[in-house]
């Protein structure tokens, strides 16, 4: 049966749904409300028997379930809630059609017959309570009944998550399979909003402040909870409890975690009993949706029956605005002693330092002495281990050992879930597994799109490996859920500037420094971008600011190094350097490659610089083995391999040593850069690096009057480099009509920036 309604024709035998010849994209349960709707436009169709035609035998569907499939249909079609155009709602009554429809019914048998004994598609098989409940001083047994329901459906549940989030996976893992071609913004139906809750710390009300673990730990719970639900975003403790006294409104907190509604609450705890209360607020309007207070004897079991019920709550009275359905509970702990170590680990865990996360692995060793079963202790037992893998006492072969005894114990005690995952990815990670890692984060992400430490692993690793594009991708759904973590929102700031997008590395560094505006990584990226830009003055300024806060802040430093090092101010760059290799590049830029060569008599070559060291102390044989090993593990010197715009300098002099070396390696460098700046003019981009490399790359194919128009603008810029003509790369310029201006014009802002500098520096004595 084809039916035909004005742009768009629904085909009941191919169940497609198509505007003026394209297809529609809906999701299957949207597509059998519309098309039911459609046959029976002559009526309206009561509530229960469109549920049942959609559904199938499901015993309990919420009014929000249904809810949401009109909206989608809907949405497919062009039609809103506010206008009902075409699909009118008759309250108490059900739902009818009330558009034009023209029905080709010479195969109606196969459309309207046949699918009343087909098998309707199941959503899943949960079962969501509505209506009336009772109150939550009394949900013991209701909790109880409907966690027994949850923990047999855990499967299905999971399997559904896999399929709704499927296309999302897509997006982030480009790598792995090429996306869905959807169709084009016109045609295809608004994606539903996803309702967006933040969690914040629970104040702690307790004589002399000594339950804040337990308020930390249950919002955190109650965090983790709700990220299970379908359709919710929530935002990582890491952001939520950034505000933690901050005296901000909910308006304000709301704005920065981008969310539609907030929970918050107290704990107060005195001797064996807790009092907490709770309150979800909507942001837009500071209206409270619902509050409630506890007071139970203080155990793990109550503790746990709380945030259910919280979760529980929050659940029904949104119900009506999207589907949430139901609840995966928290794992169950046996004493409260075992629940109290485990939440003040995690206390721990916020510090990250490494004597907290001794203290944390402690707490974390305790609670499975306590309570072998506890399968969360175990996840974050490996999560601790793997933020120690460079401050360990132990060899990693001994961190991974301990890491895959706890991932042995967890799944012996649980079914494979996110955070086992994740676990296991940061396993492979340590083991330089890194394409195991990815997959294993990506498959976390299937079963909880909301898990912010799978999302940020993520980003990471595929950074790691050098793939740029889906790194930033990556590290844009980590901020989505993470909004306002400093470290997230600086790596998506160099993430940015790496595949070329200035603007975008700007925007997420003002964003970051809006938030946490004391933050030294958002300062030392802001500073990189600066450096990258041409704008010295200001990149000093906040790179000697930093150092006057933590004279130790090894970034702050090694910038400041190298750009000492760039407007010939070279005994203060040694004295700046604080990393053997970046001393090893001071050296061979400032002409002491004596001095360069006794330091590394002996010494194999480890890092970037110091084989960029032996290249301009022209000594490329010492330096090829380095590039050879690591060129094409990083993606410097593979042809197809993602670019990283912050390394086009070191890419271009890989190049050259590999040229010198007669390597084949050397022209898939230059097939690389001309990916990049074939047909490309100064004017297309804006760092320093871009134009240092864009010369590099007209020597490469011996068009020397380009190379000198590609300095000049760099040059123009702002960009220093005193000894450019010791580079191997441009000593054929020396003489040539044209490199002369351009050599005064770099020396002439070396001799500003070093102004600039030593006022930034008397300023701070």
């Amino acid at each position: 049966m084809k039916i035909k309604f004005g742009e768009f024709e629904l085909d009941t035998a191919r169940s497609e749904l198509q505007r003026n010849g394209e297809i529609v994209r809906v999701e299957p349960q949207v597509y059998l409300t519309l098309e039911y709707l459609l046959i029976h436009h002559d009526r309206i169709v009561p509530k229960d028997e469109l549920v049942s035609h959609v559904w199938g035998n499901r015993k309990f569907v919420s009014d929000g379930s249904l809810g949401n499939r009109i909206s989608g249909a809907r949405q497919a079609i062009g039609d809103t809630g506010h206008n009902q155009n075409l699909i009118k709602t008759f309250q108490g009554r059900g739902f009818r059609f009330v558009g034009d429809v023209q029905i080709d019914q010479t195969d109606k048998i196969i459309g309207a017959q046949s699918r009343k004994t087909e098998q309707p598609l199941q959503e899943d098989q949960n079962i969501l309570i509505t209506g009336s409940q009772p109150s939550p001083v009394n949900e013991t047994q209701e909790l109880q009944q409907m966690r027994g329901r949850t923990l047999k459906l855990l499967l299905p549940i999971a399997i559904i998550a896999l399929a709704l989030f499927g296309s999302f996976l897509f997006w982030i893992s480009g790598n792995r399979s090429t996306p869905p071609d959807y169709p084009s913004q016109s045609t295809a139906p608004a994606t539903p909003v996803k309702l967006s809750i933040g969690v914040l710390p629970f104040e702690d009300l307790s004589p002399e402040q000594a339950s804040k673990f337990i308020g930390d730990g249950l919002a955190e719970e109650i965090l983790h909870v709700l990220a299970n639900f379908e359709d919710v975003r929530v935002p990582s403790q890491t952001s939520s409890f950034a505000f933690r006294n901050s005296g901000f409104s909910a308006g304000k907190i709301g704005e920065a975690l981008n969310v539609d509604y907030l929970l918050e609450g107290s704990v107060r705890r005195s001797g064996n009993t807790i009092r907490i209360s709770a309150q979800l607020v909507d942001v837009a309007t500071d209206n409270m949706i619902w509050n409630n207070t506890y007071d139970r004897i203080y155990s793990a079991e109550n503790f746990l029956l709380i945030q259910d019920d919280i979760a529980f709550q929050i659940s029904k009275n949104l119900t009506g605005k999207l589907d949430l359905g139901d609840i995966d509970f928290a794992p169950r702990v046996n004493s409260i002693e075992a629940y109290e170590a485990f939440l003040e680990g995690k206390e721990f865990m916020a510090d990250t330092s490494p004597q907290a996360l001794d203290k944390a692995i402690e707490k974390f060793e305790r609670t499975v002495q306590i309570d072998p079963g506890y399968t969360p202790a175990y996840t974050q037992l490996i999560n601790a281990r793997y933020l120690t893998r460079y401050e360990a006492n132990i060899s990693i072969a001994d961190l991974v050992q301990q890491m895959k005894r706890d991932l042995a114990l967890a799944k012996s005690h649980a079914p494979t879930n996110a955070d086992i995952l994740v676990a296991e990815g940061e396993i492979a990670y340590v083991e330089e597994r890194d394409v195991d890692a990815i997959e294993l984060y990506e498959r976390a992400l299937e079963l909880n799109p909301n898990h912010a430490l799978a999302s940020e692993r993520l980003a990471g690793t595929l950074w790691n490996i050098g793939k740029f594009e889906e790194a930033a991708l990556a590290y844009k759904n980590a901020v989505e859920l993470n909004p306002v973590d400093p470290d997230i929102l600086t790596n998506l700031a160099l993430i940015q500037a790496s595949i070329g997008d200035m603007e975008g590395a700007f925007a997420a560094t003002e964003t970051n420094l809006k938030w946490n505006p004391d933050t030294i990584p958002g300062l030392s990226a802001l500073a990189r971008l600066h450096l990258a830009n041409g704008d010295y003055e200001a990149a000093h300024l906040i790179l000697s600011n930093i150092i006057s806060r933590n004279d130790e802040n090894l970034w702050a430093q090694e910038m400041s190094a190298n750009l000492y090092s760039d407007i010939g101010l070279s005994e203060l760059a040694l004295e700046t350097s604080a990393r053997p290799w970046t001393t090893h590049l001071v050296l061979a830029r400032s002409g002491q490659c004596e001095t360069l060569f006794a330091q590394l008599e002996g010494q194999a070559i480890e890092m970037n610089d110091t084989a960029m060291a032996y290249y301009l102390c022209g000594n490329s044989d010492a330096a090829v083995g380095h590039v050879k090993r690591v060129g094409q593990q990083y993606g410097y010197t593979g042809a197809d391999a993602p670019t990283s715009h912050l390394q086009l300098e070191l890419i271009a002099i890989f190049g050259d040593i590999l040229g010198q070396n007669n390597d084949p390696a050397a022209q898939d460098v230059q097939t690389k850069l001309k990916k990049i700046y074939d047909r490309k003019s100064p004017s297309d981009f804006q760092m320093g690096d871009q134009l240092w490399a864009g010369a590099a790359y007209h020597m490469m194919i011996g068009d020397d009057r380009t190379a000198i128009e590609w300095l000049n603008a760099m040059a123009e810029q702002g960009h220093p480099y005193e000894r450019i003509e010791h580079v191997p790369l441009f000593s054929d310029l020396v003489g040539q009509p044209g490199f002369k201006p351009v050599k005064a014009k770099l020396n002439a802002n070396a001799e500003q920036i070093r102004k600039w500098v030593q006022r930034d520096l008397s300023n701070s004595e």
